[in-house]
Parts: structure tokens; C-alpha cells; sequence
């Protein structure tokens, strides 16, 4: 994989480092916040710009495991009958 280098201030470096877990590079973290970035549409229209991330995430987790106890619940329901 090709990589490029890139200059960013040093308090920016150091916020980073503090959010870095040790087996992460800063190509992880800038990815991960990305992808942050990326999954939350509010902040595209200013109206979720207040939203914690991890609110966002733990939302989304609720709603995977509500979909899979559905889910379970209607196959079982169906192969009952």
C-alpha cells in the first residue's frame, strides 16, 4: 500500500496521540474518526453537530441487537407452525 506524508500541527499530534490505543498507527485513528465522520448524516445538515459519537454508536448497537431478537423471534414463531 502506497502512503503519503502529511504535516499537521503539534497540538493536533498530540490530541491524536491521547486517542491512539497502543496498537493502533495514526492512519487507524484518522480512518476510525472518519468513518465517524461518515456514519453520523446530521452532522451533514448541522442539526446532529451536538450529538456525541459514542450516543450514535450505542444507538446503533440497540438497534442491530432489537433487529436480530426480531428476527429470532419470527423464525421461531414460523417454524412452530
Amino acid at each position: 500500500m502506497a502512503s503519503k506524508m502529511i504535516a499537521i500541527k503539534e497540538e493536533l499530534y498530540h490530541k491524536l496521540s491521547k486517542i491512539k490505543k497502543a496498537n493502533q498507527s495514526f492512519s487507524d485513528i484518522i480512518e476510525r474518526l472518519l468513518r465517524k465522520y461518515e456514519k453520523n448524516p446530521l452532522t451533514h445538515f448541522g442539526i446532529g453537530k451536538d450529538i456525541n459519537p459514542q450516543d450514535l454508536d450505542d444507538f446503533e448497537d440497540i438497534l442491530k441487537e432489537s433487529r436480530k431478537i426480531n428476527q429470532e423471534a419470527y423464525i421461531s414463531k414460523w417454524n412452530k407452525e
